[in-house]
């Protein structure tokens, strides 16, 4: 067959023909539509980085990314989007930098024998600042809120956690300001006894609790509160003064500081205290200065202080005294 001839039969009638090859056009396109389905699945976005690099601070990754699914209408039905991961790799970058990371989706096993299968996704690629990850073992402590029971404190030198080191892995720019991990609180609130608990660390990086599986044991001593009071106006006491003088005080009454556990403090008297003086040496009239000895009440508690350590004592001879044997009736009598 000639050219002329074959370039003959395919003109003839060709409007015809061209009507035929629209319809058979729009017939696969509506049987297509009909056969194949599509829907969209939200799904969380991972950041995988195997080579020690990670996102720096300040640039941000969207949280999920739009999955679209597109197969045969009788293979959708239970497909959802724990059946699919997103994620972007890190790995492809060597060294800090900004990078156009592609997104990619992994697929479950029950998804492989479906075909055919047509999988887009949305945003297809993310613009990600990396920097060095960097590792740390940071020291932990013990966040201990709240007050104990009145009359207690913490024995701070005693606090222990278990482990006292936490390994820490993040960005360096973030690293590099970070001295210590703290833990969940351990509330102290009316304690009156020893606590212990096991609690999570807060990530420093979240500044959420930790999601590891592992706890930290805390251990929180408590022991009586140390204290001091002071007892005002107590009356001062003289001992072994010599039966011929008599004893003047100056101050009559002072105050004296005590120390001790809180509550032995509260339960101290002034009836009970007492602060002596010692009035030996005055064995003739004159004026002397004399040291006291406050007393505590009880073993319990001890002196530290008093108002005045000394006191002024006059000592004079007491008047002497006379026994008269018969009465006197005259006074005039008597003078002679």
């Amino acid at each position: 067959m000639n050219t002329s001839l074959l370039r003959e039969k395919i003109l003839s009638n060709w409007k015809e023909k061209l009507v035929c090859f629209v319809m058979a056009i729009a017939v696969y396109a509506f049987y297509q539509t009909r056969r194949f389905e599509k829907e969209d699945f939200i799904v969380p976005l991972e950041t995988r980085a195997p080579n020690l690099l990670t996102v720096k601070r300040g640039s941000s990754t969207p949280n999920y990314v739009k999955v679209s699914l597109k197969v045969n209408r009788g293979e959708l039905g239970g497909i959802s989007s724990a059946d699919f991961k997103a994620y972007i790799d890190l790995s492809i970058a060597k060294e800090e930098g900004s990078y156009n990371f592609p997104v990619n989706v992994e697929t479950s096993s029950r998804l492989t024998g479906i075909f055919p299968l047509e999988l887009s996704v949305q945003p297809n690629s993310i613009r990600i600042e990396v920097e060095d990850e960097v590792l740390r073992y940071l020291p932990v402590k013990v966040n201990i809120p709240g007050e104990p029971a009145y009359g207690y404190e913490v024995d701070r030198e005693k606090v222990s956690v278990n482990p006292s080191f936490i390994e820490i892995k993040g960005p360096k720019s973030q690293m590099e300001h970070l001295t210590e991990v703290q833990t969940e609180a351990v509330s102290l609130e009316g304690a009156t006894k020893a606590v212990e608990a096991e609690v999570r660390y807060i990530d420093p990086l979240t500044l959420e609790p930790s999601s590891s599986s592992e706890k930290l044991t805390v251990y929180v001593p408590l022991s009586p509160r140390i204290s001091t009071r002071t007892v005002q106006g107590i009356e001062v006491v003289y001992v072994y003064n010599p039966p011929s003088i008599d004893i003047a005080l100056n101050p009559k009454l002072i105050d004296v500081t005590f120390q001790g556990e809180q509550l032995e403090l509260d339960k101290i008297k002034k009836k009970d205290c007492s602060v002596v003086v010692n009035c030996s040496v005055c064995r003739e009239p004159g004026e002397y200065s004399i040291a006291v000895f406050p007393e505590a009440p009880n073993n319990k508690v001890s002196v530290v202080s008093s108002s005045v350590t000394r006191v002024d004592v006059s000592a004079k001879w007491k008047p002497e005294e006379y026994t008269v044997d018969e009465p006197i009736h005259n006074r005039d009598n008597a003078l002679e």
